[in-house]
């Protein structure tokens, strides 16, 4: 008899389903290349960052001198998160901000700079104008959305709730597209703002 006949009940078919899906995901493993100036960082004094990433995420983490970082867990959210919380450290962020997205309510942004500017003397100016004068721009913008930036290597990391971290994407954005200062910190404000509003209003 053909196997699929003996799954005529819709139930028992998605059960099956769901049951070779959570397999998958059990053996599944994630690898991640980070920089290898970062690796003393992810592992961490005595190897104290790498035990927290271990025990938070619930996940087993191996770390290779060259920067290939695997992580693997029998959850396969807990090893998304753990996954995000590498890329962060990889890409510039400290342990402590990145722990942040082990909540569930917040979010990791990569905006690759080479995907959008062809020269590295593009790269160096467009970082320099997320910066800002004595580092204004980043610091306004991380204070209106209340999401932490950081500009390393060719890349911009964003970390925050929903709303904060798309409120800063759309600030960088701007700010790479050649808008004014002036322009995206009038931005920031109103949307700082409508989040206040939003939030008084989920209050009640």
């Amino acid at each position: 008899m053909p196997l699929y006949n003996k799954f005529t009940d819709v139930k028992l078919i998605r059960s099956f389903l769901y049951s070779l899906i959570q397999i998958l995901l059990v053996r599944a493993m994630q690898i991640v290349k980070i920089p290898s100036e970062r690796v003393p960082v992810i592992i961490g004094k005595n190897g104290e960052v790498k035990r927290e990433i271990q025990r938070r995420g619930n996940v087993e983490l191996n770390v290779d001198a060259e920067g290939e970082v695997e992580i693997s867990s029998e959850n396969s959210i807990d090893e998304w998160r753990a996954t995000e919380v590498v890329k962060a450290i990889g890409r510039g962020f400290s342990p402590e901000r990145a722990f942040k997205l082990f909540s569930e309510e917040i979010y990791l942004k990569i905006i690759d700079l080479k995907q959008i500017f062809s020269s590295d003397k593009d790269i160096t100016r467009q970082k320099g104008r997320v910066i800002g004068h004595a580092g204004k721009a980043k610091r306004v913008i991380e204070a209106t959305s209340d999401a932490d930036l950081c500009i390393y290597g060719n890349t911009i990391g964003i970390i925050g709730g929903l709303d904060g971290l798309g409120l800063a994407e759309n600030a960088v954005n701007k700010l790479l597209e050649g808008a004014s200062h002036a322009k995206v910190y009038a931005m920031l404000e109103r949307g700082r703002r409508r989040m206040k509003e939003e939030r008084m209003l989920g209050e009640r």
